[in-house]
């Protein structure tokens, strides 16, 4: 029973957050309770066995009976809820551009309203767009620019963590740049968003912010390994593939306002994966074996199943769209989207690879050897 409630709040975990370990970690409970079934069952097997030869009344053989079957049925029926939780959640979920803010471990975002300050960039040509494309890209584009806004704070508290580890200056001045880059990134998804809808969007307040900073360990080991497990999975994995999506979406693209913001969140991301990548360098060497140890788990937990594209309120609005003008306007096909992923999870995994085989005696995490990988060699950079 206790095992069912653990995967029933993992369940929700990866259904709500899409965490990376989450769908990992219900098949693991799966398989531990169909270990404790096969365990009941051979002990009540024993003990029938044993009360035989002693003798005793048998008794209760219809309700061992009946734990066995149910315990078997719900393992079994846990395993198929975990795999459509995760294809429904591949279908149902959401991608934006840039680095994830976190409050109190779950990403957030602000809502919109109407406003002029935020939609600041080149306007796209909507005027041959259909009512229900229009609609479709206003809620895509809008996704990502609250995206790209949330990462504003978000590497605020890069420079804050940065900061607290005793980080050498360029690393904090890179952070504080990034965070400029997403404002620009942000009002120029912004403007797109307007031009779809019709009138200016932009950022509410977001009442989140005011619980303040999140906590980091005291301790210093604890904290190096928190940062770094972070950086890597927001910073040097989900950059890089947020860069590779906006490359892919550049390809197909054909409106130059839209082609514009494209080719410059693609350029940025990369540039803030490489700054991921030298923070990890600054953790596992002021923290030594047991950072690099805590990135290989990291790693490893890293899932095979991509983010899905799409969350479950723009599923309707791009079933109604013209797939081809999506794809004018900068949307990635969904065909594209596995590939993309699987391409950026062999490159991060191999890298991280090297990066511990030479700054630390590093276990193998792809099982073949990539002397050098970097999220930029993933895919041409469209200019």
């Amino acid at each position: 029973m206790t095992v069912w409630v653990l995967q029933t709040g993992l369940l929700y975990y990866w259904f709500t957050d899409r965490a990376v370990v989450g769908f990992n970690a219900i098949l693991l409970l799966a398989g531990l309770q169909l270990l404790i079934t096969a365990a009941a069952g051979i002990t009540v097997k024993m003990l029938r066995t044993r009360a035989r030869l002693l003798g005793v009344p048998r008794g209760g053989d219809g309700a061992a009976l009946l734990f066995f079957i149910v315990g078997g049925i719900g393992s079994v029926t846990t395993l198929g809820i975990s795999a459509l939780v995760a294809f429904v959640a591949f279908l149902a979920a959401g991608m934006a551009h840039g680095r994830s803010l976190r409050v109190r471990g779950r990403p957030v975002t602000a809502d919109v309203h109407r406003s002029m300050e935020w939609a600041k960039g080149s306007r796209p040509n909507a005027a041959a767009l259909d009512a229900a494309t229009r609609d479709a890209l206003t809620e895509l584009w809008l996704h990502d620019a609250k995206g790209e806004h949330a990462s504003v704070p978000a590497f605020s508290q890069v420079a804050w963590d940065l900061a607290a580890l005793g980080a050498p200056p360029n690393l904090l001045a890179r952070a504080h740049k990034s965070a400029l880059d997403e404002i620009d990134h942000a009002q120029r998804c912004f403007a797109l968003a307007s031009e779809y809808a019709g009138h200016p969007l932009g950022p509410a307040a977001m009442a989140d912010l005011n619980t303040g900073m999140r906590k980091r360990p005291r301790n210093r080991e604890r904290a190096l390994i928190a940062v770094a497990r972070e950086t890597l999975l927001d910073g040097a994995f989900l950059e890089s593939y947020s860069a590779e999506l906006a490359r892919a979406g550049l390809e197909d693209a054909t409106d130059p306002a839209v082609r514009e913001v494209l080719a410059r969140i693609a350029q940025d991301e990369s540039e803030h994966a490489e700054l991921a990548w030298d923070i990890l360098v600054f953790c596992i060497d002021a923290g030594g074996a047991p950072v690099a140890r805590a990135l290989h788990e990291t790693a490893m937990a890293i899932g095979e199943l991509p983010p899905a594209p799409y969350r479950r309120e723009q599923l309707g609005l791009v079933a109604l769209a013209d797939p081809r003008a999506l794809c004018a306007h900068g949307r990635v096909g969904l065909e594209k989207w596995a590939p993309i992923y699987a391409g950026c999870r062999k490159a991060i995994l191999g890298r991280l690879e090297g990066l511990l085989g030479t700054r630390h005696n590093g276990a193998s995490l792809t099982g073949e050897r990539q002397d050098s990988c970097s999220a930029n060699t993933l895919g041409p950079a469209s200019t």
